[in-house]
């Protein structure tokens, strides 16, 4: 997807000086976000749209055009292609609905535009797209309005306009846990460009880390299969999130995407196998994701965990057993240490328990966390954490930055109103991943522990 993510000029036939309109948002955001490429808007009814020059036709554009928006009726993208082979542009991208997940005519009109593209070389991104973003390129192609963009080590594709639209802008407009993404894109109904192109090209971007994918259908498994093999050689892995895996859910893409939905044979084990990060919902598709962004991979599933919070305690042991983790017992020389922290009548046990630290400030935390990942029997720490007022103390961020300093994979809970919004201020920028529950961090550390461990 080259054509398209590293796209030095942009037309945007359909362009309009109307707020509500795609070929406004789609000016609108290229200007605003910085991208340096040519800006071509193209409607014979203007001069002028948000102080670009705007052009009667595609061919009368003066410059070179890498690729072009459509966002106009489906019915008159066909008879522009020529238009668009002459100017010698790469790949075009149809925001337009109206196509194959509508009707049968609209199916056919799909199929005519791609053969049509076929033949003049051009690559197809849609239709039903809401589009892209290119942050490398400060290119943000979408007819979704964002305030900012956050760059960073991961990329996302979908099959649907959520994930280059409303939940990215909801993950942009985060205050703390911020994520960062090169890569963004709505694949629509995949005429052309699908899957498999996206995650190759995010594959090939060195900083990449995880590539996060929703899909209604898989339009090549095979290349898709042997694609996650090779990338989990390179421990990139794919987290996929499936819609369509039901009766009731496969009904639903064929009037969305014009899907069918998911091959039953395709399960979540199967994937396991070859290295694909099943997600069961959007929250666990991000939290994997910002477990993998942010940590590195543990190298075992032996967990320590220091907790506030006898409950939580109990609740990660369950969840432990669910997710087939272990809690190691501690070695003999870090019971001995902590023997002389913990009151007598405390078990030394994992989950290790310190609650009765809870006003103590952050000397006990600071010791007991440092004794548990110093621990040759743990790969990886989990802390829960109990973030209200009288368990509040200064210097929370030092403890982790020494924490991380270890080299093991860490993970925190933490439970709390006002005092938390406080820590994760105060945390943010350090990469540790925070959940608000233990489940959803043994979730995120099966997940890293299940692709490590992948044949």
């Amino acid at each position: 997807m080259k054509e398209i993510f590293e796209a030095n000029s942009v037309a945007v036939v359909g362009a309009s000086p109307n707020p509500d309109r795609p070929g406004f948002t789609l000016i609108d955001s290229m200007k605003s976000h910085g991208y340096k490429g040519g800006i071509f808007p193209v409607n014979p009814k203007y001069k002028e749209i948000l102080d670009v020059r705007c052009y009667d036709s595609i061919s009368n554009i003066p410059s070179d055009v890498d690729i072009v928006f459509f966002a106009i009726a489906g019915s008159l993208v066909l008879p522009m292609l020529e238009d668009c082979r002459r100017k010698d542009v790469k790949a075009i991208v149809i925001i337009s609905a109206g196509f194959s997940e509508a009707s049968d005519k609209g199916a056919e009109l799909e199929q005519k535009i791609l053969e049509k593209c076929r033949s003049l070389g051009i690559r197809l991104l849609g239709p039903n797209t809401t589009g892209f973003v290119s942050f490398p390129k400060s290119l943000v192609a979408s007819i979704n309005h964002f305030d900012h963009w956050t760059g960073g080590d991961l990329a996302i594709g979908g099959q649907t306009g959520i994930f280059a639209g409303a939940y990215m802008d909801e993950i942009m407009s985060r205050r703390y846990q911020r994520l960062g993404y090169d890569l963004s894109v709505s694949l629509g109904n995949k005429a052309d460009y699908d899957e498999v192109d996206f995650i190759e090209y995010a594959a090939s971007l060195s900083h990449v880390k995880a590539i996060q994918i929703y899909l209604e259908s898989i339009k090549r498994p095979l290349e898709l299969f042997e694609l996650a093999r090779r990338l989990k050689k390179e421990q990139k892995p794919i987290v996929f999130l499936r819609g369509g895996k039901t009766e009731m859910g496969r009904l639903s893409t064929r009037a969305h995407t014009g899907s069918f939905g998911q091959d039953p044979r395709f399960d979540d084990n199967y994937l396991a196998q070859i290295g694909i990060i099943s997600a069961v919902d959007i929250e666990e598709f991000f939290d994997i994701s910002k477990a993998i962004s942010f940590q590195p991979f543990p190298r075992g599933r032996k967990i320590g965990v220091v907790t506030m919070s006898g409950a939580n305690g109990t609740l990660a042991a369950d969840a432990a057993d669910e997710f087939k983790l272990e809690f190691p017992p501690f070695s003999h020389e870090t019971i001995e240490f902590l023997k002389n922290q913990i009151p007598p009548d405390q078990r030394l046990g994992n989950p290790l328990d310190i609650g009765f630290a809870l006003t103590s400030g952050k000397e006990i935390r600071r010791k007991t966390m440092q004794a548990v990942i110093d621990d040759p029997n743990v790969d990886s720490l989990l802390a829960i954490d109990l973030a209200v007022a009288n368990s509040d103390f200064p210097e929370v961020r030092n403890i982790y930055d020494e924490l991380v300093s270890k080299g093991k994979p860490i993970f925190l809970v933490l439970q709390g109103g006002s005092v938390k919004e406080k820590w994760l201020a105060e945390l943010e920028g350090s990469r540790i991943p925070v959940y608000s529950t233990p489940r959803r961090a043994l979730r995120a550390i099966q997940a890293m522990c299940q692709f490590i461990n992948a044949s």
